[in-house]
């Protein structure tokens, strides 16, 4: 009794050991929840740019899900930085109107607009903390010695006489001809992308109900035919597009 009970701790520590790997939708993996200095690439959350400064890309789909019912939660940080992966790719400086949701197996589902952005404020993605940074670097840092600070020097007033305030240059103007080659921005070397509106029509309720159907009857030929990579890609899929479904 006592070796059946051993061998089935080990069979479970095994199988723990070997699915220890949080997957997402993209080739991006985590070894945990805890991500040991991971940053997004770019910036992730709500920017105060206007529509006119930005430039919409597309949208990105995270979905992060967990090894086991053994192993914690996904978080919002690991899908903030499949979001940020994916814009990179894009090419985008932020992802914008990010939406967060659990979905059925507790995996972490997320989505956001990527964005260019032309003009205004520019966020920038998250770094190290310094005690991350430091910690991070085998060697300790080095004590600086302790001096006297400088005494400040006392500030010199000057008269209102002595002001002279310079006045702006003069720009001449010149007609810039018909032929004039003029000089193009990221935004007008793709006239389609619009703030706020994708470049793609996304499917309808009806063609993702179709297309999970299909998931469904590929896992089912799998089961008759034993095939478990099938099976277990036809799976993923469908979860795919139920996550998809509750965006509609």
């Amino acid at each position: 009794m006592l070796k059946s009970r051993m061998a089935v701790v080990l069979l479970v520590t095994s199988i723990c050991s070997a699915c220890s790997t949080y997957k997402t939708n993209t080739d991006l993996t985590f070894d945990s929840v805890w991500l040991s200095g991971q940053v997004p690439a770019v910036y992730v959350g709500e920017i105060e740019n206007t529509a006119d400064q930005l430039t919409f890309l597309g949208w990105v789909d995270a979905q992060v899900n967990r090894p086991s019912i053994m192993h914690e939660e996904p978080t919002k940080e690991q899908a903030d930085i499949v979001l940020a992966y994916q814009a990179k790719q894009l090419g985008a400086d932020a992802v914008t109107h990010v939406t967060y949701k659990r979905g059925v197996l507790t995996e972490m589902i997320a989505r956001g607009q990527a964005v260019i952005i032309n003009s205004g404020n520019r966020p920038q993605p998250p770094s190290l903390l310094p005690e991350e940074a430091t910690a991070a670097t085998d060697e300790p840092a080095a004590i600086a010695p302790v001096t006297d600070a400088p005494r400040p020097e006392p500030e010199k007033v000057l008269s209102p006489a002595a002001v002279v305030v310079a006045e702006p240059p003069v720009i001449a103007q010149n007609p810039a001809s018909p032929d004039a080659a003029q000089p193009t921005t990221r935004a007008q070397e793709n006239p389609a992308a619009t703030y706020f509106g994708p470049l793609y029509e996304p499917p309808t309720a009806e063609e993702l109900e179709e297309m999970a159907k299909k998931a469904r009857l590929l896992m089912d030929k799998a089961r008759v035919y034993r095939d478990q990579e099938i099976f277990n890609n036809a799976l993923e899929l469908l979860h795919f597009i139920q996550g998809q479904q509750s965006f509609q």
